[in-house]
């Protein structure tokens, strides 16, 4: 029963969170920093910006405290100060894992929050994981978080504009609905009801711990077999790793399905195409637009979408796509199954101490009856 409903839910189509007109408001910013690199004759560059502005146009589906927009530009602080940092601290191993660990904790503590709050700290791990594979010095990393900063610049600008003028809802009530007093005490009352970081027992404080040092042993795989392109991996393991075992386990196969069809794809309108730049750039942009209007109908479709978007998108700055494609799917396969051994090790650490309380229980128990 349990394969059954694993295969049902791989390829399960939620139709009804379809969103093809909502994934179009963001697409006008992607093509507008892809045309800018190119023309510039810097589609490394572009490819950054774009890269940026794909992520934080998945904001515009999130909200914190009802507004869009506030989702959207805290996504674009905290990502390029993470692709900043990443920067800095991947010169070397032990650096950038111990980075990984800390941004992973907070992440994992996040949590708490719902998924709104949470997606912002996964978009500063990405960031974070992404630029560590491009180490330099302090200026390098001062022009890649300015490439990040940019590109989330120009899609809360353009989205913010195009959804005032076509959705119908007035730009100024999604501002409105921002109040930093009311935020600040939903932190605390959340901090003090939960209190994650004082009870190390907390499932919020397993979980951040876990993906700590999960994704620090990720980072460690990758940067010491050099595997190329292998900030797929513990991205992957950040993506995947889930705080029940279940939810883990299904959303490890259904990425490397996901992934696997997403290589296919690319690799035949690679074939078919040939594509040249202005072709590129049009296939991104599609596989974009697929992506944020799948993104919640199945999950293995937005995958496959993301993959062939990043495929084709660092075609555009001169890699490879067959290398790339290879590279992606290995690091997946690999960082989906250290984010499913962590959660089984996890799982049955918890089961232990379960155990072990219930056995004190009956003691106790045993000992006062006698």
């Amino acid at each position: 029963m349990e394969k059954l409903s694993l295969a049902r839910e791989t390829a399960h189509l939620d139709w009804s969170h379809f969103q093809p007109r909502e994934g179009l408001y963001c697409i006008p910013a992607i093509a507008a920093v892809l045309f800018s690199g190119v023309m510039l004759g810097e589609p490394a560059a572009g490819m950054i910006m774009a890269g940026a502005a794909l992520n934080i146009g998945f904001g515009s589906f999130r909200k914190i405290q009802g507004s869009r927009l506030a989702a959207m530009l805290l996504a674009v602080v905290g990502t390029s100060f993470s692709a900043f940092a990443g920067t800095v601290l991947g010169y070397s191993d032990t650096s950038e894992a111990i980075a990984a660990c800390l941004w992973g904790f907070v992440y994992g503590l996040l949590v708490v929050f719902g998924d709104d709050i949470s997606w912002i700290g996964l978009q500063c791990g990405i960031a974070l994981l992404v630029a560590g594979a491009f180490p330099g010095s302090l200026e390098n990393g001062v022009i890649r978080g300015g490439l990040v900063l940019a590109g989330g610049v120009v899609q809360v600008g353009l989205f913010a504009m195009l959804w005032h003028l076509f959705s119908g809802a007035p730009l100024r009530e999604d501002v409105a609905q921002v109040d930093p007093h009311k935020a600040l005490q939903a932190i605390r009352g959340e901090l003090n009801l939960r209190d994650p970081l004082t009870k190390l027992n907390s499932t919020a404080a397993q979980y951040a711990l876990r993906v700590a040092a999960t994704l620090a042993l990720a980072v460690l795989t990758y940067r010491l077999l050099h595997l190329q392109n292998g900030y797929w991996l513990p991205l992957t393991t950040l993506l995947v790793l889930k705080p029940d075992f279940y939810r883990t386990y299904v959303g490890g196969l259904t990425r490397v399905l996901g992934t696997l069809a997403g290589v296919t794809v690319a690799t035949l309108l690679t074939l078919l195409l040939r594509p040249q730049p202005l072709v590129l750039i049009a296939l991104v942009l599609l596989f974009s637009w697929l992506a944020y209007a799948f993104q919640k109908v199945n999950y293995a479709l937005f995958t496959g979408w993301i993959t062939s978007f990043i495929v084709f998108l660092v075609a555009i700055a001169g890699l490879p796509e067959a290398v790339v494609t290879v590279h992606r799917l290995l690091d997946t396969a690999l960082g989906s199954g250290i984010a499913l051994i962590s959660r089984v090790i996890g799982h049955t650490w918890t089961v232990a101490q379960q155990k072990h309380a219930l056995e004190k229980v009956a003691t106790a128990v045993g000992q006062g009856s006698g």
